[in-house]
């Protein structure tokens, strides 16, 4: 279902919109986890669905790195000036929050016997959710900045910090371990279809592979036309 239908839906499968904030930890310079507590159910989500949070006044997609009856959590990246960084930067125990969702964003998962994650900043706690809910080991590599990779150990994720861009070249040098995987690349779009590409050239099967670009520098747009372009390929 597209999330434009979940929203037309409101909120059909939950049982409440509103959502307190019962705890803010600054996990490293530009990371936070939030915790909110709220009428919810842990029934209506699977790792991977976001929802719209309407903070400052201004709605943003993410991706919940937990999501339990009554609680869920949510990590940002405190990027830029925009409002809903500047917010989850200072926002403060006892605010309360809208949301509408959860819905479909990545595609499920088939049968493997290990996971590789490939991503950036935006999408640690894409990372801890499938990390929590996974039954295979996982590893992989996130383009963090120096000053925040620490949060990948504060989180046991099991994922190395690499620089920005550097990704590729872990992948060059990268082997896939035996049986059936399963690959999730997720953050900028075009670093998203280069990872893939790589991927590809080195004979991974393609039907391993799950995309969810999260943003583009060059504008949503952009975003959307390589992520049409990635379905199409």
């Amino acid at each position: 279902m597209r999330f434009a239908d979940t929203i037309k839906r409101g909120m059909a499968t939950l049982t409440g919109t509103s959502l307190t904030l019962v705890q803010n930890t600054r996990l490293s310079p530009n990371l936070a986890q939030i915790r909110f507590e709220g009428a919810i159910q842990a029934a209506d989500w699977n790792p991977g669905d976001k929802l719209k949070l309407n903070v400052a006044g201004v709605l943003r997609s993410y991706t919940p790195s937990q999501w339990q009856d009554g609680a869920l959590q949510i990590l940002f990246h405190l990027h830029g000036q925009g409002p809903a960084a500047q917010w989850a930067a200072q926002a403060q125990v006892g605010e309360t929050v809208s949301f509408i969702g959860p819905a479909k964003s990545l595609p499920p998962a088939q049968a493997s016997d290990w996971h590789l994650l490939i991503g950036d900043p935006t999408t640690v706690g894409l990372f801890q959710a499938l990390h929590q809910s996974a039954r295979a080991p996982c590893h992989g590599v996130v383009e963090l900045a120096p000053e925040d990779a620490p949060a990948l150990d504060a989180l046991g994720l099991p994922l190395k910090a690499v620089a920005q861009d550097g990704a590729l070249e872990w992948i060059s040098d990268w082997q896939p371990p035996s049986g059936p995987g399963d690959v999730v690349l997720s953050g900028e779009a075009d670093r998203v279809r280069a990872w893939r590409d790589a991927l590809l050239a080195q004979g991974l099967d393609k039907r391993w592979i799950r995309l969810k670009p999260y943003w583009s520098r060059r504008g949503k747009a952009r975003r959307k036309a390589v992520e049409r372009e990635m379905k199409g390929a």
